[in-house]
């Protein structure tokens, strides 16, 4: 275009360079909300050949109306999902050595109906692994920004296999799909793939004319995210939030001088004038790269510059933009622009053409092929080729060192340590390169992972069918421990999400332990054992109950709707134990449906039930103890099957069970209650339960669904399990008679003893204690450790019962279970050493819990902290993305007792000490907040509640004083405005004064006990201050 910056439309048509070529009427709705200048929004729109080029269709007349496929009213609530395959390959980036001939050939595109918030993730192939791959990244990225997704809405084809379907199964989460050639039904997917591929051509057409000796249209992964990105981050309807403030429901919105003109050339900072040092007098203190859009592993001020000598990508922090390609016409060929294009196989390298020697007439002579002009040829090119790429990696490293970041694949986005007793994860990080083996260490081109050449010049592809099985059982796979000595192919990248996952699935430790725990049996386990008399004896238990309680009618098969599917039955067994000795009290037999032969729509709907969060338990017992009330445990007998069935359901006969009038094959149960082991059997029973509460006066609580309030009255229930307070004791009885004379049958258990795995004590001055000297002494037999013996045992059970062990009542454990979790996926004999290690400290601290005794001077505080890259080991830096990133740890305390802890791995980059602590205190404030509004609850209700202030008031503690600016005060410097807006959602409540932000001394900090290894006195001091002994 001819037209001139100075003029109104030359500045609104840059503003339309810089924002991906976005439509003028969206560019005028950011004008009216003020991201862009105001007045641009009267500017007639110029007109842009590029986005003719790349998004011109027919002129069409839309008559038909457009209708919502689900009503959503928050982020999570149904996500569309749907993939775009590419006819032209796509450049893989790396940020070392030689460049892949890999290529990515589609993307899934997920879709979030509420925010319309978009997500891409890149792929080399369509198969059911690389699919869950991709929900997993997916999922991983909305829990960062504080979502789970329970719903899921897509075509038919791969999303219809069964390992999509189970992937979901296992998560709880509904699937449904379009009509076949009903791709209209997933509407939403489909227009959002129309737009980002109309975006994407735009930004990728735009560049390749202004510059097109650099840019090739193999780059389109890269304009499709940066197409995604810009959706995302642009406040572009009348609503004035951007989707991405509408899913992380923050009020942060876009840094416009962040958008940068994809493709335009981009001149990156010498690396030696970055590290602070000096660089020859008249050197260049620049480098060209090309700007292929923001860093999703990295700060929003970081960027991906494309190297064109070498092809290798970097993410910089440095760089200035030459955002409308002002200088390319001084940039000549001598610059090597196309050389990335050859190094990666984009376009063939022109090498001599080898020749025949012409016949000279000699009968003995035989024609020569002459390799050795073309051999010298590629010696030569291998060693400008290596030149390049030596000087490429010091530039990367130096980068790694300034920025922190990692050497994975730097497109593919966020998807996604240290222990106390002495060293516990030294020898577990250490380990990640001795235990590895050398093929891993090699070459990444390993075999069912890339396409190979067969010795006759074909290509090889993987087979499809033979990916899907692998997708479909490798989480089975995982549940079988494996050998410590196993050598196995370290996939860093796939490893690291894995973890992030992980540590989101710790936090809730029941769930995760039963995940983890090989405890339970099945029936023909169980009659394996040498007590299967005794499961035997359980087992006739519980049909007497059934059949008492008529549970379930027997009919004939033949009477079965013929629509309707016989469900099979499941028994799991398992021995109780005292939670003090360890001894077997109970042995227990749970008849279940097979929950995983229920189909969505057709037996089930919603599965969601809520449980009573650990804080809420804590901070009641708390008040309790300040206040002298009365406390009493109830247990819900056979709590699912007291609610009835919520639809037609029939099951087979369960194994070992007869009837007199036939067997299995002739008769089948037609089920009455509600039964254990359906999709939806914990959400039916909660309503039911709900119901009863509420027809007895009772209110839910508005912040916690398990708290029920009824005057001076206080219930709260885990699944089965309650706990009930009260000023008076006959409040109690006669609360516990209105349950019995609600049809619910209830047993009292009396003071709390046993509660959801934790052993509750009180001493002669009314303080608790919380102990688990039985699940420590299991994980001790667990792990055979004896006279420091070390023999094999399950690394994945044993982490399940650690971390249920750091989660309830020893948060001194928390960040070694939580390093040594890290290497699940495949644990070496060096992480299993690092698991005996633990277990002897707990076997010598066996004693110490949690002890609860209040203190009424103190009120509601918060101590958290964050180590800097305190995972960087410089070996395995290059290949584990973890390396780089920073721990954060916090506990919250309420009048001097903890309510709740946690030790986890950031899942962005931190850039400096000042990022990592503002990042830990955003996600400590994410748990404080919603305490905050429980004690305001309980307030407004007359219960007393114990604080520093009239007002309820968190004092959040921080040993590092720019956290505490950036926290405190709202502007934003030029180093930390890049700070993505997940963090930022506490701002409001400082503000307002809900929340004072103080320093403390690095010393006095409690929460240094949950990122990283201490001296053992400082250790001490600080397990002190949280189990109170």
């Amino acid at each position: 275009t001819s037209l001139q910056a100075t003029s109104l439309q030359g500045e609104l048509l840059r503003w339309h360079y810089r924002t991906g070529h976005l439509p003028f009427g969206k560019l005028k709705q950011l004008a009216i909300n003020g991201d862009i200048p105001k007045y641009l929004a009267k500017v007639t729109p110029p007109f842009c050949a590029a986005c003719i080029y790349g998004a011109m269709n027919k002129i069409r007349r839309n008559t038909s109306r457009r209708s919502k496929i689900f009503d959503v009213n928050k982020p999570g609530a149904c996500v569309s999902v749907d993939q775009l395959e590419s006819s032209h390959a796509g450049f893989i980036a790396q940020m070392k050595g030689r460049l892949t001939n890999d290529r990515y050939r589609a993307a899934t595109i997920f879709v979030d109906h509420y925010s319309k918030v978009r997500y891409v993730y890149l792929m080399k192939n369509l198969t059911s692994a690389e699919t869950i791959k991709a929900k997993l990244a997916f999922e991983t990225w909305a829990n960062l920004h504080g979502v789970t997704i329970r719903h899921y809405h897509c075509d038919n084809g791969r999303f219809a296999d069964n390992a999509f379907v189970s992937a979901c199964t296992r998560h709880n989460q509904a699937v449904t799909f379009c009509g076949v050639n009903g791709h209209h039904q997933n509407g939403i997917a489909e227009r959002a793939i129309r737009d980002l591929q109309d975006q994407a051509r735009k930004q990728l057409l735009f560049a390749k004319a202004r510059w097109p000796l650099a840019i090739d249209l193999a780059l389109w992964p890269y304009a499709l995210r940066s197409a995604a990105e810009y959706h995302n981050q642009l406040r572009t309807d009348s609503t004035g939030k951007s989707p991405i403030e509408k899913f992380a429901n923050t009020n942060v919105g876009p840094n416009m001088h962040h958008m940068h003109t994809f493709g335009c050339p981009a001149y990156a900072l010498n690396d030696r004038l970055a590290s602070g040092n000096s660089a020859p007098k008249w050197s260049p203190r620049a480098r060209l790269g090309i700007n292929l859009g923001r860093s999703p592993r990295h700060a929003r001020s970081v960027y991906l510059i494309l190297n064109p000598a070498t092809g290798l990508v970097s993410p910089q922090y440095h760089i200035k933009f030459d955002e409308f390609f002002e200088s390319v016409h001084v940039i000549d060929d001598d610059t090597g622009l196309s050389d990335w294009k050859k190094l990666s196989g984009l376009i063939a390298v022109d090498h001599d053409i080898p020749t025949v020697q012409p016949n000279t007439g000699n009968d003995n002579y035989t024609p020569i092929l002459e390799n050795d002009n073309l051999n010298a040829i590629d010696a030569q090119h291998d060693t400008e080729l290596d030149q390049r790429l030596n000087q490429d990696v010091q530039e990367t490293q130096h980068d790694r060192s300034v920025h922190g970041t990692d050497s994975s694949d730097p497109i593919q986005g966020a998807h996604a340590d240290d222990d106390t007793p002495a060293n516990v994860t030294k020898s577990a990080t250490s380990s990640a390169t001795s235990g590895t083996s050398a093929s891993s260490r090699g070459s990444h081109n390993t075999a069912g992972h890339a396409p190979s050449t067969s010795s006759r010049g074909r290509r090889r592809q993987p087979n499809v069918r033979l990916g899907d099985y692998v997708a479909s059982t490798a989480e089975s796979a995982q549940t079988d421990s494996p050998s410590f000595d196993a050598q196995c192919d370290m996939d860093y990248d796939e490893a690291h999400d894995e973890h992030l996952a992980l540590q989101e699935r710790m936090r809730d430790p029941i769930a995760f332990a039963a995940e983890m725990d090989n405890d339970i049996m099945y029936y023909h386990q169980a009659m394996a054992q040498s007590d299967a008399d005794k499961f035997r004896e359980a087992v006739v238990k519980e049909i007497e109950g059934h059949v008492k309680n008529e549970n379930w009618i027997l009919i004939p098969r033949s009477e079965v709707p013929q629509y309707e599917e016989i469900l099979d039955s499941v028994w799991a067994m398992r021995r109780k134990r005292n939670l003090t000795t360890n001894e077997i009290t109970k042995y227990k037999a749970r008849l279940n449906v097979h929950g995983g032969m229920q189909t969505y729509g057709l037996n089930y709907t919603e599965t969601y039930a809520p449980v009573v969060t650990w804080f809420s338990i804590r901070l009641l017992l708390i008040i309790a103890i300040m206040q002298n009330w009365t406390v009493r445990q109830v247990d819900f007998v056979m709590a699912y099957t007291q609610a009835p069935i919520e639809q037609d359901m029939y099951m087979k006969l369960p194994p070992g069970v007869s009837t007199a009038f036939g067997d299995k094959k002739d008769y089948v149960l037609k089920l009455q209650q509600n039964l254990y082991g359906q999709k939806q059997a914990g959400r039916v029973w909660n309503q039911f339960l709900v119901n009863k509460l509420r027809a007895l006066g009772f209110e839910q609580s508005k912040v916690d669904e398990c708290v029920f309030y009824r005057g001076t009255t206080i219930f709260i229930v885990y699944v089965d399990d309650g706990l009930v307070f009260d000023t008076s004791g006959k409040n109690l009885d006669d609360f516990i008679q209105e349950l019995r004379d609600a049809d619910l049958d209830i047993e009292d258990q009396g003071d709390p003893n046993d509660y959801v795995g934790v052993n509750i004590t009180k001493d002669k001055h009314g303080y608790l204690n919380f102990n688990q000297l039985a699940l420590i002494d299991a994980i001790i037999k667990d792990t055979r450790y004896r006279l420091n013996t070390f023999f094999d045992f399950n690394y994945r059970s044993a982490v399940g019962k650690l971390n249920y062990l750091a989660q309830t009542t020893r948060p001194d454990i928390m960040a070694a279970t939580h390093m040594i979790a890290k290497y699940s996926h495949c644990p070496k004999k060096e992480h299993g050493e690092a698991i005996i290690h633990l277990v002897q400290y707990l076997k010598s601290t066996r004693h110490i819990g949690l002890r609860f005794a209040p203190d009424q001077s103190k009120g509601f505080e918060n101590y958290c902290d964050a180590d800097f890259s305190g995972n960087w080991f410089r070996d395995q830096a290059q290949f584990d993305p973890s390396t780089s990133k920073s721990r954060s740890g916090w506990i919250i305390f309420y009048a001097g007792c903890p309510v709740t802890w946690a030790s986890k791995l950031q899942t962005q980059v931190a850039l400096s000490t000042t990022e990592a602590e503002y990042i830990a205190l955003s996600q400590s404030l994410r748990d404080v907040i919603p305490i905050m509004e429980l004690m305001i609850e309980l307030k407004n209700r007359g219960f007393p509640v114990y604080c520093t202030s009239p007002i309820v008031h968190c004092k959040t503690f921080e040993d590092n004083s720019g956290a505490l600016e950036l926290g405190t005060l709202p502007k934003m410097r030029p180093r930390t405005k890049h700070i993505n807006i997940c963090y930022h959602h506490f701002r409001e409540h400082v503000r307002k004064g809900y929340i004072n932000i103080n320093a403390i001394g690095t010393e006095n900090q409690t929460a240094d006990i949950l990122t990283k290894n201490l001296p053992q006195n400082l250790f001490v001091r600080h397990r002190k201050s949280t189990c109170g002994q």
